[in-house]
């Protein structure tokens, strides 16, 4: 089950049975007798928080982990690089950027919200792949006054998403990585997506937004 940033989990069994929360961290370990394995911080709906571990999603026998994950995202929204977007709000203004879960065509994009409204007639569809608007929903191009902060939502480090290059090595994404690794782990049909790919990390190519932008 592909689990990332924003996706939705409930908890079947143990003393938290029946309770649901959203995934609000995921970090990769690395320990010395065995393989990297991710941690996932999950807040749960009565404000408490929960963390499990990669491998205990397979197992089915504990106790505590038993299902601990539902399915439940088809068409919910993982937020790219929250903490920015909290900063930007007391600073700039609203936006907010995020990738659906779950299978929402084949064209991997974002949705940009102008306002707190999230209301789908002031979201602006972003292709991932390409620096496109994405033809799937009517095209609304991106304001000029949040061009800027969208740019910095993509190119700043997310710190508490880490991604592993080919060498091997783990380190934090940015927001532009992060949303691929969300399209690309959420998707069945993610494989088929040809996105442009760094030779020496193997790591995606944030496409040339600002072009875009400047028209």
């Amino acid at each position: 089950m592909p689990i990332s940033i924003g996706t939705k989990v409930e908890i079947k069994t143990g003393s938290h049975e029946g309770k649901t929360g959203i995934v609000e961290n995921m970090e990769l370990r690395e320990w010395d007798d065995t393989p990297p394995s991710h941690i996932y911080s999950v807040k749960l709906r009565d404000g408490e928080n929960f963390t499990f571990f990669e491998s205990q999603l397979q197992e089915i026998e504990m106790s505590l982990f038993e299902k601990v994950m539902d399915g439940e995202y088809i068409m919910e929204m993982a937020k790219i690089n929250p903490q920015l977007h909290k900063k930007l709000l007391n600073t700039v203004g609203f936006i907010y950027v995020s990738v659906p879960q779950g299978n929402e065509g084949s064209i991997p994009h974002m949705h940009i919200y102008h306002d707190k409204s999230l209301s789908i007639k002031k979201c602006t569809f972003l292709r991932l792949d390409k620096a496109e608007y994405s033809p799937h929903h009517p095209v609304l191009e991106l304001p000029s006054n949040l061009q800027k902060c969208f740019l910095e939502i993509m190119t700043s480090v997310w710190s508490n998403y880490h991604i592993k290059e080919k060498n091997g090595t783990s380190r934090a994404a940015t927001g532009y990585e992060a949303a691929v690794h969300t399209w690309i782990s959420t998707h069945d049909l993610a494989d088929s997506i040809k996105f442009k790919v760094d030779d020496k990390t193997g790591i995606w190519i944030m496409p040339p937004y600002n072009e875009l932008f400047k028209g």
